[in-house]
């Protein structure tokens, strides 16, 4: 059975994933240190071509690294599979000191363990178990960023995404885990910084003919978070507020930050025509609002019918191997899974080690689920003509 042999494979490369995983991590890979992430994008690509992917890294900027792009079987008469995450972590060189990876039995701690280089080896090992019990029906395809954590500010590695997503069979993004399910959903996230005009003076002898701006602030802060729709899996959330700073004084200005999470983009033009309106218009006489927008270049996306497919033939590989069912996820943080599923490929994320503390100083990882999840998915893959053909 192919599930026996990849589960003999991974038992028996345990610590030769451990020693990868920890040369990985060492080689420290800040979003904005672009010279480090290439190095370990080096590191990475090297390892895959040794497996016999065909590499190359596009989207490079003067301030960021791209996207490592590797291709194994384009002969093979199938669509592909993708494998996809990102090499980047949020942690600057030296901000963990000697302590960068530390190894506790199961446990692993240390600078991007959890976010995302256990995945990067967890995907490394599937595609090296396959290549050792002779898999060759499906091509396989990797897709590693090198500035997610920067939300790919100042390049195009989020259409690069989409573009080498197009015509895959399916996509499984290894990025963070959570215990006991996989993502069928993420949202993407916009960010509306508002700054509110309006006139000051003092708080008893100018009230009638002051214009205060945060009072002005708090009705529109409170008519743009009315637009949540949980139903539809939007929120928005009312994040930083400043304003005023004497007691007796009415404020002429105020500053407001909110948080808006869309999954479709009909809930994305919704937002973005409501704030323009409600920012139009004044509650207060005399008061002026602007606003800029910022958005992360991650596409929300929904479940359909082929991510819950997807999902279920995962959890009848689950099955045949001995691994309980896994459930799902709607996620409110974004990820290229998005830039994915708008290629209209089914994709199912957050498949990689399960951890906690990511983008912290206690960031870890637990080591059974790389390893379990390893077994998994080189075997959905290896099976993956059952999914094909349903």
């Amino acid at each position: 059975m192919l599930h026996q042999q990849i589960d003999s494979y991974v038992e028996a490369h345990r610590d030769e994933m451990l020693t990868k995983f920890e040369q990985l991590v060492r080689l420290e890979s800040h979003f904005e240190e672009r010279d480090n992430v290439l190095r370990a994008m080096a590191w990475v690509q090297k390892e895959y071509e040794a497996e016999g992917f065909v590499c190359r890294i596009e989207g490079t900027t003067d301030d960021r690294a791209g996207l490592l792009i590797g291709e194994l079987g384009t002969s093979r008469s199938a669509s592909p599979v993708i494998l996809s995450g990102h090499v980047d972590t949020v942690h600057r060189e030296g901000s963990f000191g000697e302590g960068l990876w530390r190894v506790e039995g199961d446990i692993v701690y240390g600078a991007g363990v959890n976010d995302m280089k256990g995945g990067i080896i967890e995907a490394l090992y599937v595609v090296k178990a396959l290549n050792a019990i002779g898999y060759n029906l499906t091509p396989l395809k990797i897709l590693f960023a090198g500035d997610e954590e920067g939300d790919h500010i100042g390049t195009d590695t989020n259409l690069l995404y989409t573009r080498e997503s197009r015509g895959a069979l399916a996509a499984f993004n290894m990025e963070t885990g959570v215990e006991g399910v996989l993502t069928v959903a993420r949202k993407s996230c916009h960010i509306f910084n508002l700054i509110i005009e309006g006139s000051g003076g003092h708080a008893g002898n100018d009230y009638v003919t002051a214009a205060n701006a945060v009072e002005e602030g708090m009705k529109k802060a409170q008519a743009i978070a009315a637009l949540t729709d949980i139903d539809k899996g939007t929120t928005v959330a009312v994040t930083v507020i400043r304003g005023g700073d004497h007691p007796s004084a009415i404020p002429p200005t105020c500053s407001i930050t909110i948080d808006a999470r869309v999954s479709s983009a009909e809930e994305k033009e919704r937002i973005y025509s409501s704030v323009a309106d409600i920012c139009a218009n004044a509650f207060i006489p005399g008061t002026k609002t602007t606003y800029d927008v910022y958005a992360a270049k991650y596409e929300g996306y929904l479940e359909n019918e082929k991510i819950s497919r997807l999902h279920t033939f995962v959890n009848e590989i689950a099955k045949e191997i001995g691994q309980p069912a896994y459930g799902k996820c709607f996620r409110g943080g974004a990820a290229d899974s998005g830039n994915i599923a708008v290629a209209d490929i089914p994709v199912l994320c957050s498949c990689g080690i399960v951890g906690e503390h990511s983008h912290d100083l206690r960031e870890m990882a637990l080591l059974h689920t790389m390893y379990d999840r390893t077994k998994l998915f080189a075997t959905v893959i290896a099976e993956i003509g059952r999914f094909q053909g349903a």
